[in-house]
């Protein structure tokens, strides 16, 4: 691919694709399949407002057909060893390191990240690709079970595909997202069809490309564009189950669908996630994760903070500490720039809902510490970075998730009063908890309602710990990514049992009276035996 960062700066503007790039993506856009032609939809990059390139508006047929598609090649793919089903995902994770800078250039122009956050997007799929091609033989090996009655009966559960994925992506983390969820569920012998978001659908179709330049065969994995309302929908009505990334509104008729095929799914949705600064935290060393924890891809993170319940003891050094770290941050990307640092809202639609959120909590009362206003003058979509206090709970940014560069500030003399106010919230997605006694840190974090929480670090420490289960408690959704459950959702189990010398039918030769001797023996030994119980 041409490199991106050096046809692409923030300051050309042009109505026009981007000549260098048109041919490139034009070939991304040629391998979504499609029954007939399609009218385009257009891709516009939020660094500029530039047409880059479009793609076709899948019919609800054409997803039929990538779903025909992929199932006829599945019980080939599921037939292979696990050994050998990883094979190109274990070359896909050198390739990512070799091409990290042009797939970075695509997620900051499509996305609007700057190279930092983009970079993030690439090794969070070096970590997850690693883990799982290495893992994932174990993690799938048939586990063997006591049987009824030890050493005479036996179980074998084995971990089967389900058949045909389907995953509809959102475009918060566009290389990412469906690159993770697509591996992990190809390892565990399913095919895929990836429903990708209408802003963000390059970076996907690269991976695409580059997974096939690595071996993965043509048929397994598809991807399909166009609206959610009939792509999207279309694909949860052939595939045999559902992964979904996106909000919690959407989440919800998803699951509705899904219950009326009677098909799982498993959805990762909104957070309104907060953060609890103890008495004796650390500030210095807060703050320079909350920058990082609140602003990385301007706050468009599933997991960012938004909520921050701060001692009364460290309040003004907080807020104070924190309007001077907004403040001094640069706005503006460059594609290919190393030092930027704060990342642009991707949507029109994105930038309307913060600023339905800042408007609505003015109005009502809160204060504007800091920011709290768009600036076309640097990106169409680019947004100051915003802390807000006094928001009260008839506000929309008091339970609403922003999905941007917008925090809440909130005082607490209490612990407890702090744990509750942190709980009372439709969410469960992410929290943290700072304090210098990690042990007291480490007793308030095992007590906020949400799936993963960290103490004296922000997203990161969980996120990148591919090994421990991640997903949402309440409205957050669920189901996981990550470890062994991040896998094994993509699985049905299937028991086998064994009996190896009496059965448990009565039958003829033995009568009620010795059946029932027999059994109530056995039910009254076997737990005094170790192992056997």
């Amino acid at each position: 691919m041409t490199s991106l960062a050096a046809n692409h700066t923030a300051s050309q503007a042009s109505a026009e694709p981007i000549p260098a790039l048109a041919r490139d993506l034009s070939r991304l856009s040629g391998m979504v399949r499609t029954l007939a032609p399609r009218a385009p939809m257009t891709i516009t990059s939020p660094l500029d407002g530039r047409v880059i390139g479009s793609v076709p508006m899948c019919a609800a047929e054409d997803v039929a057909h990538a779903v025909g598609v992929a199932r006829a090649a599945q019980a080939a793919w599921a037939a292979l060893p696990v050994r050998e089903r990883v094979k190109p995902f274990r070359r896909f994770n050198g390739v990512l390191l070799d091409r990290r800078f042009d797939i970075a250039d695509l997620i900051q122009l499509e996305n609007g990240k700057v190279r930092a956050n983009a970079l993030e997007d690439v090794f969070d799929t070096c970590i997850n690709t690693r883990f799982y091609s290495y893992h994932g033989p174990s993690l799938l090996r048939p586990r063997r079970k006591a049987g009824a009655v030890p050493l005479l009966t036996s179980s074998t559960v084995y971990p089967k595909p389900f058949g045909v994925v389907g995953l509809i992506e959102a475009w918060n983390y566009p290389f990412n997202l469906p690159m993770q969820d697509a591996i992990a569920a190809l390892i565990a012998g399913n095919t895929v069809v990836i429903k990708v978001s209408e802003l963000t659908p390059f970076s996907a179709l690269f991976g695409l490309q580059l997974l096939r330049e690595c071996g993965l065969p043509d048929d397994v994995l598809q991807i399909v564009t166009g609206d959610g309302r009939v792509a999207g929908a279309a694909l949860i009505d052939h595939v045999d189950t559902v992964m979904f990334t996106g909000s919690t509104a959407t989440g919800r008729k998803i699951a509705a669908h899904c219950a009326e095929r009677l098909i799982p799914c498993s959805l990762e949705l909104g957070g309104k996630n907060p953060v609890i600064l103890l008495d004796d935290a650390d500030v210095a060393k807060a703050l320079d994760v909350l920058v990082d924890s609140t602003l990385a891809s301007a706050g468009q993170m599933c997991v960012s903070f938004e909520r921050l319940f701060i001692h009364d003891a460290i309040y003004d050094a907080v807020r104070d500490g924190l309007a001077k770290r907004y403040e001094s941050l640069p706005m503006g990307v460059r594609c290919g720039a190393w030092d930027d640092e704060m990342s642009v809202l991707t949507s029109a639609n994105q930038l309307a809902h913060v600023q339905r959120h800042i408007e609505d909590a003015v109005a009502k009362g809160a204060r504007i510490i800091t920011g709290g206003s768009a600036r076309p003058d640097i990106a169409p979509y680019a947004f100051e970075p915003t802390l807000l206090e006094n928001v009260t709970p008839d506000m929309a940014v008091y339970d609403g998730e922003s999905f941007g560069p917008v925090v809440s500030l909130y005082r607490f003399n209490d612990v407890d009063d702090a744990i509750r106010r942190a709980n009372a919230s439709l969410y469960g997605l992410n929290a943290a908890v700072f304090g210098r006694d990690v042990k007291r840190a480490h007793e308030v974090a095992s007590r906020i309602q949400c799936g993963t929480v960290t103490v004296n670090e922000g997203h990161k420490a969980a996120w990148a710990s591919v090994r421990a289960p991640q997903g949402g408690w309440k409205q957050s959704g669920y189901g996981r990514r990550h470890g062994a459950e991040g896998i094994l959702k993509f699985t049905q189990s299937q028991s086998i049992s064994v009996q190896r010398f009496m059965v448990y039918a009565r039958g003829e030769r033995m009568s009620v009276r010795m059946f029932d001797r027999i059994y109530a023996t056995l039910m009254r030994v076997l737990p005094w035996l170790p192992g056997l119980r």
